[in-house]
């Protein structure tokens, strides 16, 4: 289980929905769920290759842990915002199963 000590840095959980364009068209938005106090830390980056139409670029990709308390409402289909960075969830792990503490895998995107 998680001290609250350790639950120093203010996330904001975002969900996707959609909303209409001016010709009525459906666009993928994000809307903030929640606000929350997380423990933030860096688990790897790694340089991966891009190729793109004229080039062949390298991009850096960084994952992070996100530790918050437990939550029945979240699921991968959620992001992370946390200053003026979003991180793209890629895991969710209900920490040996308590409902006490959730780690969220998430890469930045960048």
């Amino acid at each position: 289980m998680i001290s609250a000590g350790e639950l120093t840095k203010r996330i904001t959980i975002q969900v996707n929905s959609s909303a209409q364009n001016g010709f009525g068209e459906e666009i993928p938005t994000w809307t903030d769920l929640t606000t929350v106090w997380a423990k933030i830390e860096m688990t790897s980056a790694r340089a991966e290759n891009v190729e793109t139409f004229r080039n062949n670029l390298t991009k850096q990709v960084s994952t992070y842990e996100f530790t918050v308390r437990y939550r029945t409402d979240l699921d991968r289909y959620i992001r992370i915002k946390y200053k003026d960075r979003y991180f793209e969830i890629k895991n969710i792990d209900n920490v040996e199963q308590a409902n006490h503490t959730l780690i969220l895998l998430g890469e930045a995107i960048d």
